[in-house]
């Protein structure tokens, strides 16, 4: 079951971005965007590294990679489709996975829209929320 849990508070977290070390690039877009935007609406830049590096107590977890399995999340990526994707929280990490080769990518865009308020307009117009807590 999916539990909050606090990604950054008052300009400081323990969090970081995994992808997996076979990442495609919408994945590591993925993490790139999601890195830029909770920089630009918290100040806090959480580093990105991948699933072959030890795994922490603090991870959001995009796409499918080895710290998932090491927790025993098994998603059946296959069900999701090319563009689905599933967006949960487990312990003290934040999952977010989809199906090649979009699905991480639209996961990571739904929570930035749905649970954190950023609005994308046009191209060139944007709405960035600041939030010392997340």
């Amino acid at each position: 079951m999916s539990q909050p849990i606090i990604l950054i508070d008052e300009g400081e977290s323990p969090y970081r971005i995994i992808i997996p070390v076979d990442a495609i690039p919408s994945e590591r877009y993925a993490a790139e965007e999601l890195q830029k935007y909770l920089e630009r609406i918290s100040g806090v830049k959480l580093p990105i590294a991948t699933d072959d590096q030890p795994m922490s107590k603090y991870e959001i977890l995009l796409g499918n990679n080895r710290h998932m399995r090491s927790l025993g999340l098994q998603i059946d990526l296959a069900k999701l489709g090319s563009e689905g994707f599933l967006i949960k929280t487990f312990n003290n990490y934040l999952v977010i996975s989809g199906g090649r080769p979009r699905g991480t990518l639209y996961g990571v865009y739904t929570l930035l829209e749905e649970k954190l308020g950023v609005r994308w307009f046009t191209p060139d117009v944007e709405y960035v929320p600041k939030m010392k807590r997340i």
